[in-house]
């Protein structure tokens, strides 16, 4: 039996916006990772080359400077009000929430320009693949099973197996057992989408994690030309991709895979 676990087309995310600005105060000084701080240097470098070569005016490279200072939150930032709810009521799980993002330290919390809105066509399955679907159920004669995520908004849902901070409410956010279980009866395991760098990494990471058995991760299969990382985090794809290669899951193409 062949799977496919094919990310960002294939799931939902919400993006609503629970923490707001509360004003342009400076943030005090704090010890960043080398991994932020590379991104961050990597980030701000592109945009100086951007307007460099014309392809920005300065006044948009200086937004984009600021949005870049102020994309990625630490608790000490909402503990100090830098950021705060936009309802006051929210404060205190906004608080919790970020706390147990930084324990389980996966990624600081980061804020991202709404993409893959639930109802938006950025959410959906891209044609191309959707049609190859659609022979494959007509000629099977069985149906594509979609695994959804990113439906509450008080977590981030990377991972298509967990949120980054499960919510005890929602068994949505919890580890898909499901899914983990169907992955196991299967003989092979094609990874690939978007992005390397975040959503496809952590979910292959969960996945083989969540196998009762370690040798079941050699099943996975990374197609590497159909997987990219978001910009400027090339260094979290490579990083995921070096971790599972040592942990036994295999890379190829969809040319070697379909020849």
């Amino acid at each position: 039996m062949l799977l496919w676990i094919v990310m960002a087309v294939l799931t939902a995310i919400a993006s609503l916006s629970i923490l707001v600005p509360l004003n342009q105060r400076r943030r005090r000084d704090r010890s960043y990772s080398d991994a932020e701080l590379s991104i961050y240097r990597d980030q701000l470098g592109e945009v100086e080359r951007d307007l460099a070569r014309g392809l920005i005016a300065e006044n948009e490279a200086e937004a984009a400077r600021t949005e870049i200072s102020r994309r990625l939150l630490h608790a000490s930032d909402v503990a100090d009000s830098v950021w705060r709810t936009s309802k006051p009521s929210w404060q205190k799980r906004a608080m919790e929430y970020v706390r147990g993002l930084e324990k389980n330290g996966r990624y600081p919390l980061c804020v991202w320009p709404p993409h893959c809105l639930i109802g938006h066509p950025g959410n959906n399955v891209a044609q191309q693949l959707l049609d190859a679907l659609d022979r494959w159920e007509t000629d099977r004669l069985r149906t594509t099973e979609y695994v959804t995520k990113g439906s509450n908004p008080w977590t981030e849902h990377y991972s298509a197996v967990q949120a980054d901070v499960p919510d005890a409410s929602d068994p949505s956010t919890q580890i898909n057992t499901g899914l983990i279980t169907t992955l196991e009866r299967a003989d092979i395991v094609l990874v690939a989408g978007e992005a390397g760098s975040h959503c496809l990494a952590n979910t292959v990471r969960d996945i083989a994690n969540n196998f009762g058995d370690d040798s079941y991760i050699q099943k996975l299969v990374l197609l590497e030309d159909a997987t990219s990382p978001v910009p400027t985090f090339e260094q979290f794809q490579d990083d995921f991709v070096d971790e599972m290669k040592q942990r036994g899951m295999k890379i190829s193409t969809t040319v070697d895979w379909m020849s």
